[in-house]
């Protein structure tokens, strides 16, 4: 299998560990909106970047397993783990999702259009059949560029087995196939890593296949710091985002705490009013102030806020009683 000569090398799935191993050997220049996607098809992602990935997570859902989160979309069965806040609400998160996906295919759609050769990266356990269809309908979409397409399947065999090679016009098919389990065996509970997969032979498998042109190598660290950089900005406006609707939250309720306090301090003062009502029509100065401190044990004792204010308000009555020698 001689390596072919291409502008980069893009991930088709079914879930993130093509799109880390293209990185790790330096020929993953950009990020396209299924890079880190779970569980999609061949057609769906030809569909996103036809479509500008407007329909990706339109109507989604959560589900858990364990101390995991995973977001559904309900249409096409795609999963994510990395683009979501758990803990806030999908309505406002997917307009963010949907804008930096659209950004993420626009730009993939333009790149492999104005390329001449382009590596695809998969490994998928799926027919022959499936990955012709998939490869008629990429010329069909890009009528100029030419595709070289590598599809790994997992076997019990230590090294590298070539499976098959279908060329045509336009389109190059290696199948190859190994035992791609990590070498520190593939349970989560105990390796962390297992999701990478074999990755001394991922390493070999791509150096067969692939090997970039002169144009690539010489801008290969400019795409991946600008890539990187934007990636940030995303991430940092996300979480500008984030803070500045957390921080409107808490004003609201603080709003609300202190208009819950207007409300009670001006029931206060209307049962004051008619406290001082009906010590006018007691005609002894003597038993309206004792009706007065009465009412206002009633409608204040239980107020500790208020409770010194309303004292002070009977001791400045109480001296003024006494200033007019009126208190028996």
């Amino acid at each position: 299998m001689k390596a072919a000569i291409v502008d980069f090398v893009i991930s088709a799935g079914p879930a993130c560990r093509p799109a880390y191993h293209a990185q790790k050997r330096g020929m993953r220049m950009f990020a396209s909106p299924c890079d880190w996607m779970m569980h999609y098809s061949l057609m769906d992602f030809i569909d996103n970047l036809e479509q500008d990935a407007e329909d990706m997570f339109k109507v989604a859902h959560i589900e858990k397993d364990g101390n995991l989160s995973y977001v559904i979309d309900e249409k096409s069965g795609m999963v994510s783990l990395h683009h979501f806040y758990h803990e806030q609400s999908l309505d406002w998160q997917i307009p963010l999702f949907s804008k930096k996906m659209k950004k993420r295919a626009i730009n993939t759609y333009n790149c492999i259009n104005n390329s001449r050769s382009v590596g695809i990266l998969m490994n998928r356990n799926i027919e022959k059949e499936e990955l012709i269809r998939f490869a008629e309908r990429l010329c069909q979409v890009f009528c100029s560029t030419t595709f070289h397409i590598l599809n790994i399947r997992d076997i019990k065999q230590e090294e590298i087995k070539v499976e098959y090679e279908i060329k045509e016009n336009r389109y190059i098919i290696h199948e190859i196939s190994f035992n791609d389990e990590h070498k520190l065996g593939k349970d989560p509970n105990i390796n962390p890593d297992f999701w990478l997969g074999n990755v001394q032979l991922w390493a070999r498998a791509i150096s067969m296949k692939f090997k970039l042109s002169q144009y690539s190598v010489v801008n290969n660290r400019l795409l991946q710091q600008i890539s990187t950089v934007s990636d940030k900005l995303s991430s940092e406006v996300n979480n500008r985002i984030l803070q500045q609707i957390s921080t409107v939250s808490d004003k609201l309720s603080a709003l609300d705490e202190k208009a819950q306090q207007l409300t009670t301090h001006t029931s206060s003062c209307i049962e004051m009013l008619r406290s001082v009502a009906v010590i006018q029509q007691i005609p002894s100065l003597k038993w309206k102030l004792h009706y007065y401190r009465f009412m206002s044990h009633i409608t204040w004792g239980r107020k500790k806020a208020h409770y010194k204010n309303k004292r002070r308000l009977i001791n400045n009555i109480m001296e003024k009683l006494r200033s007019l020698e009126l208190l028996i």
